[in-house]
This record gives C-alpha cells, structure tokens and sequence, in this order.
C-alpha cells in the first residue's frame, strides 16, 4: 500500500519487510528515494505492515500490522531529512 502526505509532497509505503518508508523525489520527472524507513529500531512492528493512514493535518501517520498491533508516529518522529536523501 502507498499513500501521499495529505500536505506535502511526500510518499509512504508499508511492506512485508515490517517497515513503513517514506519516499521523495527531487523533481516531478526524477526517481523516487527512501529516504527513511520507520520501524527499524525496536518501537517498530514485528510483522507484516498492512495498511497506513494520515490524520487530515498530517501531523500524525497510524500503522497497523499482521502483529496485531496499531502504531502511531508523531510527525516530529517521522525526519524529513537523512543520510540518504532530502525531503521537505
């Protein structure tokens, strides 16, 4: 499943790897990068990543997983810049 950010630019996906990624391109014709993936610690799913939602600000994201379990990420946890990429 992949969503967009309700205000930006923005995409997020979840997968069978338990994570939920976020993912921006630099330009409207370029290839879209991870530029972070959620979950990778220990505060994320144990299991398969169904589904994700944004609340209409966009200030907070809800996964839920195979786990049986509910997540929800503050959007100040959820950094729009990494090692790997940029987002606004």
């Amino acid at each position: 499943m992949v969503r967009w950010h309700p205000t930006m630019d923005i995409l997020f996906s979840c997968s069978y790897d338990n994570t939920a990624k976020v993912w921006w391109s630099e330009d409207a014709d370029g290839d879209w990068d991870c530029v972070q993936t959620l979950g990778e610690s220990s505060n994320g799913h144990s299991s398969t990543v169904w589904s994700l939602a944004f609340n209409a600000k966009g200030d907070k994201l809800v996964t839920c997983s195979d786990d049986l379990t509910l997540k929800i990420w503050e959007a100040d946890i959820i950094r729009m810049q990494s090692g790997d990429g940029y987002a606004p």
